[in-house]
Parts: structure tokens; C-alpha cells; sequence
């Protein structure tokens, strides 16, 4: 058949083999305009929306509805691109299987193994990137964990500091001849802690 159109009109959509008889609804791919079908589902994929099976499954056959092997070459590299950008991994995945898996006749080997190589780059990097994420949470827990534990000391070194000058000015007071009940009010210490400095 090469490059001329198949006539439609020709098809029987029934097999008769006596016993049984078979018949299909054809569907023709040279019906499905690609210029109009692909705009909605490309603005549904740049919102980052779920797409329909419907929707997956066009995109798995448009690059098929082109009559010219070199346009189907094209449409095909322009739906795995756009594919690419798909946010659900499983839908962007079958899609861009899916479309490699109907071209096999027309697509290159190269192609092909650029576009399964970017499939394992995918994987790769997410689970690095799950790594990564992990290992960020580790560090930011053990650096908020070690904030905490210098804000504790930092307290604790602050109250001492507070304490240890009290008391030195207690002290002072008590050599000037300060009864301890005014020192007292004037540090915030309590007179039983005057009575131990005295002593």
C-alpha cells in the first residue's frame, strides 16, 4: 500500500468463518486531527491536571494519525516531549511507552534509546532525590536537635552568670554593712542564700 490512502469504504467490518462471526466497530485514525485534539490536553498538562484515559490514550496513538512516516516521526518526538512534562509519573510513563511501543515501525532505534535512557534517568534521579531529601531531613533534625541543646546551655550558662553576679554583688553589700533584707531587694536573692554568702 506504501503511501496511498487506504479507501475506508472497502473495509468489512465482519468475519464470517460459519461457526462464528465477528464483527468490529472500525475506528479510523486518519479521523482523529491532531491539531485540534492535542492543544486542550497540552494546556491540561502545563496546569499539571490529571489526564483522562481518553486523553492518555490519544496521545498514545496521534503520532499514527499522520499519513507520512516523516510526520509521524515528528509528532511522535513532539508528544514524548510534551509527555515529559506530564506531573503524574505513572501517566507520563505510560504515555511515553505507550507511544514508543504503537511507532516501533516508524521510530529509530536511536531515538528509542534516547527516550528509555531518559526513563532511567527519571528513575535515577528520583531516587536520588529521595535520598537526598532523607538525608536533609536527618540533618535538619540533628541541627534543630543541637540548637536546642545550645539554647538549654546558653540558659543555663546566662543563670549562673546572673546567680554569680548576685551573689557578688550580695557579697559586696554584706562587706558595706548592708543588712541582708535590703540586699535582698536589691539582688532578688533570698535571705537564706545572703546567710551562706555571710558565713
Amino acid at each position: 500500500m506504501g503511501q496511498e490512502e487506504i479507501n475506508v469504504r472497502n473495509i468489512n467490518p465482519t468475519l464470517d468463518v460459519g461457526c462464528l462471526k465477528l464483527t468490529i466497530e472500525p475506528g479510523y485514525l486518519s479521523k482523529i486531527h491532531m491539531d485540534t485534539v492535542l492543544p486542550p490536553i497540552a494546556d491540561k498538562i502545563q496546569r499539571g491536571e490529571r489526564l483522562t484515559d481518553q486523553e492518555l490514550m490519544l496521545l498514545v496513538i496521534l503520532p499514527l494519525t499522520k499519513q507520512k512516516k516523516s510526520a509521524q516521526r515528528a509528532a511522535l518526538k513532539e508528544i514524548v516531549e510534551l509527555a515529559k512534562q506530564i506531573a503524574d509519573e505513572d501517566q507520563q510513563l505510560f504515555v511515553i511507552s505507550g507511544a514508543l511501543t504503537f511507532a516501533d515501525k516508524i521510530v529509530d532505534s536511536k531515538y528509542a534509546n534516547q527516550v528509555k535512557e531518559w526513563i532511567m534517568m527519571t528513575k535515577v534521579a528520583r531516587l536520588f532525590e529521595e535520598e537526598k531529601m532523607e538525608a536533609v531531613r536527618r540533618v535538619e533534625m540533628e541541627k534543630d536537635a543541637a540548637l536546642e541543646k545550645a539554647n538549654i546551655e546558653k540558659l543555663q550558662t546566662l543563670q549562673a552568670l546572673k546567680k554569680a553576679q548576685q551573689e557578688k554583688l550580695a557579697l559586696k553589700l554584706l562587706l558595706k554593712g548592708q543588712s541582708p533584707e535590703e540586699i535582698s531587694a536589691k539582688t532578688g536573692l533570698p535571705i537564706a542564700a545572703l546567710n551562706q554568702i555571710k558565713n
